[in-house]
Formats: structure tokens, sequence, C-alpha cells
């Protein structure tokens, strides 16, 4: 190995993953619809791990969610990918696109159990909670 060789530990590396989280974070939290479709993957998840006991984590794509409108699906999705919220693989022909929520996801609903009513209820005790004119 030549002697002018740079070597990066780990600990040359900043840690800007604190700020990006938060970042990513905040950006959930700032958009209902965001969060309503990743609590429904969830929700999907829990109710077929649940059921078959060699489910792998990945879903068919949801094409509808309460409280979210079907034209913003697509969109949606693709921010939660971006974010790292959720996680795609394309399966073949038939099976086409499947979605999974990343470790990210998982830690951006809490680690717990997340309806999309649970989202619905939270967002409409914050409104009534805004002052009134």
């Amino acid at each position: 190995m030549p002697t002018d060789a740079v070597s990066l530990n780990q600990q040359d590396v900043p840690d800007d993953t604190s700020c990006m989280i938060e970042f990513e974070l905040e950006e959930l939290n700032a958009n209902t619809e965001w969060r309503l479709v990743l609590a429904a993957y969830q929700t999907q998840h829990l109710a077929l791990s649940g059921q078959h006991p060699k489910f792998d984590g990945w879903l068919t794509r949801l094409q509808e969610v309460e409280g979210v409108e079907e034209p913003h699906l697509s969109r949606i999705h693709g921010k939660l990918i971006a974010l790292g919220f959720l996680e795609f693989q394309l399966r073949g022909r038939t099976s086409g696109m499947l979605y999974r929520l990343s470790v990210s996801g998982k830690q951006a609903l809490g680690q717990r159990v997340v309806t999309s009513a649970a989202v619905a209820s939270e967002i409409e005790d914050s409104e009534h909670m805004l002052p009134t004119r």
C-alpha cells in the first residue's frame, strides 16, 4: 500500500445522521397523509404477519388509504421512499412492486401499533385544540 494513501476511520466522518433524522421526522409529522399511509402499511403488515408464519414483510401497493385522496398516493409513496420510511422491490412481472416499512419507518411510528384510525383521531384531537377566531 502506498504511504500517501488516505484512510478514513468512522471517527473521521462527521455524524450528521441525527440532523437528517430530525428533518425526516419533521417532514413526516408535518404531513398527515404521509403518516396515514405509513400507518396503513404497518396495520397491513401486522395483520398478515399474524396470519402467515412465513410472511416476509413485503406487501403489495396500497391502492387506497382512509383519509388520503387517491391521486396523492403515488406522490406520497415516492416521498416516503425518498425519506427512507418505506422500501420497495421489484419481484417480477406478476407481482410488480412490493413495499415494506423500513427500520426508520417503524421507528418513526414509535415501534407501537398505529392504525390509520388512531392517526386520524390524533389529528382530529389536535384540530380541536386550535384557537378559534
